[in-house]
């Protein structure tokens, strides 16, 4: 389901697609959860396949901790060193181009915008007229974008749900109940959910085709 995040200024980036980003929760316990996929910003927050993915890991953690903390790499995984270089050589090729021009080699324009802005760019001159401090910032921003979740779109735009009848009480071959005669079992009904990709309607389709050809 798509997520909400205290964050207003995503709200300025809605127009494009964002591919191969990187999600990864900023919690000290819940370092290893993390995604790739592509991402769109919303009004509100962050949704796209990568988002319908994680929110099943961000979720539980949202109900226990209020907010869930993410870091996100737009920039196709480039670290530090790979993004200072794409934009000391950008800046090379056009030596009039501002900032925000220069990022957005990188990345769209609103959202270059609004990275800029975020790490006190000023925003007419060039990348070798900023500040010393202001260039790190917003290098750091580059390869790791922070955004707070503090909320989500509920079951209304979910996507697949968890939860279900245990696996371990119907028969995978014939999706039979272990438990009732005669009571069978298919699709988002059993606790089985898949990543987005068709993984879920393949399932539901398999499940269902199974069940009543035995039935």
């Amino acid at each position: 389901m798509p997520l909400k995040t205290k964050e207003t200024w995503v709200s300025e980036c809605r127009a494009d697609t964002i591919a191969k980003v990187e999600l990864r929760v900023d919690l000290k316990k819940h370092k290893k959860l993390r995604a790739k996929g592509d991402l769109i910003f919303t009004k509100t927050g962050i949704r796209g396949p990568v988002v319908l993915d994680f929110a099943r890991e961000v979720t539980p953690l949202l109900k226990k901790y209020g907010e869930v903390p993410l870091l996100l790499n737009l920039t196709k995984g480039r670290n530090e060193e790979e993004i200072t270089k794409h934009l000391k050589e950008s800046a090379l090729q056009n030596t009039s181009a501002n900032i925000v021009d220069l990022v957005s080699t990188l990345l769209p324009k609103a959202l270059s915008l609004e990275l800029c802005k975020m790490a006190e760019c000023d925003l007419d001159k060039t990348l070798s007229k900023q500040a010393g401090n202001t260039r790190a910032k917003l290098i750091s921003l580059l390869t790791w974008t922070p955004l707070t979740v503090n909320g989500h779109d509920g079951f209304r735009l979910a996507m697949i749900t968890r939860g279900g009848i245990s696996l371990k009480e119907i028969d995978p071959k014939t999706m039979r109940s272990k438990l009732v005669n005669g009571l069978y079992f298919c699709g988002e009904i059993m606790n089985l959910d898949g990543p987005c990709g068709g993984y879920n309607l393949q399932w539901s389709f398999a499940s269902g085709y199974l069940a009543g050809k035995l039935l």
